[in-house]
């Protein structure tokens, strides 16, 4: 089994997953599963971008930003949780 965060060298960290409002990509699914891993001990792998997706866009939405990636940045920040108590309950 591979660390939690890493992924496969030979897939496109790049590629998009979940397309839409906001494009998820591997890398960016990859560091939110990670995420999720450590603070629940939930294993995410690809084949839930969707439902990765669908909880998150509406909360990006709200946070006004511009996509997954700034979405990370935001939540592994020491202002994630007064910010996101404020404005979103997942």
């Amino acid at each position: 089994m591979k660390p939690m965060g890493a992924f496969d060298t030979r897939l496109s960290p790049d590629e998009v997953l979940a397309s839409g409002e906001y494009p998820l990509t591997r890398r960016d699914l990859s560091e939110i599963a990670a995420m999720i891993y450590a603070d629940a001990g939930i294993y995410l792998n690809d084949s839930k971008a969707s439902l990765v997706y669908s909880r998150l866009s509406k909360h990006i939405r709200v946070l006004g930003l511009k996509g997954f990636r700034e979405y990370c940045a935001l939540v592994a920040s020491p202002e994630a949780p007064a910010r996101a108590a404020r404005c979103c309950r997942i």
